[in-house]
This record gives C-alpha cells, sequence and structure tokens, in this order.
C-alpha cells in the first residue's frame, strides 16, 4: 500500500530525533477439537481474532508516537508446532477488510522450529484516542482460523511445545521493520513477552528439556505500558 506520512506535531525534526515507535494490540485466542474427515478422528482447530472488547485488553493493533513518521506496511505472523490450514473469518461486527489470508512463509519453520504464516495488511489506518498521545489504529482487524493438517483421536495434542503459540506483529517504519511477540500457553492461559520454547528442529531438542530464557511472563515491570494490557482473569489472549 502507498506509505502514510503522519505529519509530525513539531515541524524540522529529522527521523533520528523522532520518539521511536510502540506497537500495540491484542488478539483473543482459542483451541478446540473439530470432526476431521475420518470417523472419531479430530483435527486441533485454532482461533484468534482482534474482534472483541474483552475487559482489561484493547483488540486490534496499534502504532505509538507514529507523528512524524513514515508507516508503510503492517503484518502479523503465527507461530504453531504443527503444519496448518487457514481461512479467513469474518465475524459479525467485525471490519476484517485489509488483511490478507495468512500464507506458510519461506522457510516454512522459525528459529524454534514452530511453522509460520504471514498476514499482510493494506487497509487503512486512522487516529484514535490514547492515553499514550498520537496513536495509529489499523481500521481492518484480523480474524483467522488455523487447523492442523494431522488428523487423530486425540486432537489438540498437549504438554511441550505443542501448548503453545505465538503472534509476531510488525510494522515497517522509516525504512525499517519494528517488530514484537507474545506467546500464549493454551493449557494455563498464561501469556508471555517473547518467543516460545524451542520445538522439534530436527537436532533432537524440545521443549521438554529445553526453554526459551527470554521468554517472561507479562507484567508491567518488563515495560509493558499501562494496565489495559494485562489480559482479564481467564481470558486466553496474545
Amino acid at each position: 500500500m502507498p506509505a502514510i506520512a503522519v505529519a509530525a506535531s513539531t515541524p524540522a525534526f529529522a527521523a533520528s530525533q523522532l520518539p521511536p515507535v510502540h506497537l500495540d494490540g491484542w488478539m483473543e485466542a482459542t483451541r478446540d477439537n473439530v470432526w476431521g474427515s475420518s470417523l472419531f478422528r479430530y483435527r486441533c482447530r485454532h482461533q484468534a481474532n482482534a474482534c472483541g472488547t474483552g475487559s482489561g485488553v484493547r483488540y486490534g493493533m496499534y502504532i505509538t508516537q507514529a507523528d512524524g513518521h513514515t508507516i508503510e506496511q503492517a503484518q502479523i505472523t503465527w507461530h504453531f508446532a504443527e503444519p496448518m490450514t487457514v481461512k479467513k473469518l469474518s465475524p459479525r461486527g467485525c471490519n476484517t477488510d485489509g488483511w490478507s489470508t495468512p500464507t506458510a512463509t519461506t522457510p516454512p519453520q522459525d528459529e524454534q522450529g514452530y511453522y509460520t504464516y504471514t498476514s499482510t495488511y493494506t487497509g487503512g489506518y486512522t487516529q484514535c484516542p490514547s492515553p499514550y498521545g498520537d496513536e495509529l489504529c489499523l481500521v481492518g482487524r484480523p480474524a483467522f482460523e488455523f487447523r492442523t493438517v494431522r488428523e487423530d483421536w486425540d486432537g489438540c495434542r498437549t504438554g511441550s511445545y505443542y501448548d503453545y503459540s505465538s503472534i509476531t506483529r510488525s510494522v515497517m517504519v522509516d525504512g525499517e521493520w519494528v517488530s514484537f511477540i507474545r506467546t500464549l500457553n493454551h493449557a494455563t492461559g498464561r501469556t508471555f513477552i517473547g518467543r516460545p520454547p524451542i520445538g522439534p528442529d530436527g537436532a533432537g531438542r524440545s521443549a521438554r528439556v529445553q526453554s526459551n530464557p527470554g521468554l517472561k511472563e507479562l507484567n508491567l515491570a518488563e515495560g509493558e505500558k499501562g494496565p489495559e494490557v494485562v489480559p482479564a482473569e481467564g481470558e486466553r489472549a496474545y
């Protein structure tokens, strides 16, 4: 999409003198079993959408301190322990325009061994109210469903790296990508900052014996900006 030049409130600032942008926003996540094509076999279904208005978090995607910067493109990448099929959802009352259906990246696995699927945003932006000053909201809100290619009697596998999925949010600012990643443990509902534990990668490593030291449980002391970023009790979000 064409670059969006956001006018600076104070003129004559070079980009290097402007404060860095900050990405925020949340997606609600669910995981359950659905029937496969074979009798008594299941597929594991993950759904993620930014259409909610749940307590404790702000759904959608926000670019804070965008004033004076050029915003060119936004993306979201999902990280799963298994290969998935994907389809776009259109929840009632939710504008999902501008988000492409996620496609497998190349290579298909990230550094932790998780399969990755990226959606690119080509929709509009709008100024939105924020307690942190100037902020751009992406008008379109992503909503997608992922189902495992695998079918078996167990459906969603639990334990080790199967309990985790992650989202990397990225936006190109002044020609450079700015990104952050959150991880959800579906078994416990806990949300973390950083990549998930190490998954299978052909080198014999496993989340059963190794974890990512950069994975930190969400709390305000870790640099999060306000109380709205902490999911409510029992609310699975990342």
